[in-house]
């Protein structure tokens, strides 16, 4: 009985060693299996980018700390944004502003904030075309490679899947956060048939790390999501369409 319970625990603490890395080898080469992020699957994209006003809740408050500055006598005095407002300040001539010292927002009321603040594409040109995937009527298939140079080979399977779709009525829509000369260069590489919108590189990887990454639509809910290393037959895709 002794000699059993001086017995290592190395077996265990191997075996759980092995699960750990297998999971953690698991969620990088595919997807976590569990999303805790804005953009799982099933939110709507959209509907978390409205603000505290279009949804008629509290919004949080934020001031800023001024530092008011007598033209006359050279006394100084710090006071909020609101109260900057409130007292009509700027109706007192001989104080002005130290813009120089005005101090960072500061939240002073806690209030809904949109899980989503900072979802924007551009087009070539610079305009903003987030609504082109956001507000199509038909099912969309985003091809998120936030660094072109480094896509995985994948992106050879992604091209014939997106041709396949595109014959289907469904809409495919490249993101990326590489240079438009580099984006360009990819897409004649690969023979890409869809066009790119240019982003932030964090907010790509936000919606998925994998890159290339896949991720369905329909009327800006997130139907699947599909990393480079399962990405799926057109059948697949399509039945995920229908089941909505």
């Amino acid at each position: 009985l002794k000699q059993s319970a001086q017995r290592p625990d190395w077996p265990i603490a191997g075996m759980v060693a092995i699960v750990t890395v297998a999971f953690m080898w698991y969620s990088y080469a595919y997807l976590p299996t569990r999303d805790y992020r804005p953009y799982a699957v099933g939110e709507n994209i959209l509907e978390q980018m409205k603000s505290a006003e279009e949804l008629g809740l509290p919004a949080p408050e934020y001031v800023y700390d001024y530092t008011m500055v007598n033209q006359d006598t050279g006394e100084e005095m710090v006071i909020t944004s609101k109260e900057y407002m409130d007292e009509k300040w700027w109706e007192r001539k001989e104080w002005a502003i130290d813009k120089e010292r005005t101090g960072s927002a500061r939240k002073v009321k806690d209030g809904y904030e949109p899980p989503i603040t900072d979802f924007s594409f551009q087009d070539e040109y610079g305009d903003e075309a987030s609504y082109r995937f956001l507000e199509s009527e038909k099912p969309v298939l985003l091809v998120l490679t936030y660094d072109v140079e480094s896509s995985d080979d994948a992106i050879e399977e992604v091209s014939a899947l997106a041709e396949e779709l595109l014959s289907k009525n469904v809409e495919v829509f490249g993101l990326s956060a590489s240079a438009m000369e580099q984006i360009e260069d990819f897409r004649h590489e690969y023979q890409l048939a869809f066009p790119y919108f240019q982003g932030d590189e964090k907010v790509i990887k936000t919606v998925v790390r994998s890159n290339p990454g896949l991720v369905l639509l329909d009327g800006a809910t997130i139907l699947e999501k599909w990393s480079a290393a399962s990405v799926p037959e057109v059948d697949e895709v399509m039945e995920r369409i229908q089941a909505q």
